[in-house]
This record gives structure tokens, sequence and C-alpha cells, in this order.
């Protein structure tokens, strides 16, 4: 391989990789920590509104809505 297609290849290779950790930097600011949770405190839920905690409250909402 000639000395010019190593060095495409380089920076082609370089520019996936900036390209890769870009999002991964912009993504840090959102404000989840590493296991997804949120690093700081949210609104508190509206009045009137239900809690779901997991699937079988959510499914049993949907009951409710086909009503």
């Amino acid at each position: 391989m000639s000395k010019w297609v190593k060095r495409v290849l380089a920076v082609v290779l370089a520019c996936v990789l900036v390209g890769g950790i870009i999002p991964m930097i912009a993504a840090s600011g959102t404000g989840y920590g590493s296991n997804e949770k949120f690093l700081t405190s949210i609104d508190p839920p509206a009045t009137g509104s239900t809690p779901i905690s997991n699937r079988t409250q959510l499914e049993a909402i949907k009951k409710q809505l086909k009503r």
C-alpha cells in the first residue's frame, strides 16, 4: 500500500473516531448519569395524574382507556 493511501485511510479513521466521540460528549450534559437516572431533580407530577412504575400499571390504564 502506498504512503498516500495509508495517509488517507488514517485521516478517514481519525474522522470516524472523532465523529463517534462527539455525540457521547454532547449527550453527557443531558442530566442522566451512567445508570440512566436523573442527576437533577424533576418537577413533581401534575395534580390528578396517575404515576406509572411498571408494566402492570400501564396495562391497567390502557384497559381503562378502551372502555
